[in-house]
């Protein structure tokens, strides 16, 4: 009977030892995915990080494009003004006449 009981012993320790082995290797491919993961995120995170700052800088440039079209325009505008001040005025108001037809039209 101690011969069954040593080998009873002998496979418990094994089964033992067989679990503490398989835990040990799930673990470890657990931490080798996440790891993966890891790595994977922190390389999106950088693409797009890129991507963000290319979007800045091009939204950034169109718009100082935008601001120097305006100027210039506004510069074209000024000098046409100063150069035809009494059509500019009689284009200002009648514009305005315009603008204030249209808006009394709407209250009736």
């Amino acid at each position: 009977m101690n011969d069954q009981m040593s080998k009873a012993k002998d496979m418990a320790s094994n089964a033992r030892d067989a679990a503490a082995n398989a835990k040990d290797d799930v673990t470890s491919a657990l931490w080798s995915e996440f790891e993966k993961l890891k790595a994977g995120f922190h390389e999106l995170q950088g693409d797009l990080s890129a991507r963000a700052s290319d979007t800045y800088k091009s939204v950034e440039k169109g718009a100082k494009k935008a601001k120097h079209w305006t100027e210039d325009q506004l510069e074209v505008v000024e000098d046409k003004i100063t150069e035809n001040p009494v059509i500019s005025v009689a284009i200002a108001a009648g514009i305005g006449y315009l603008i204030a037809k249209l808006m009394t039209t709407k209250r009736r």
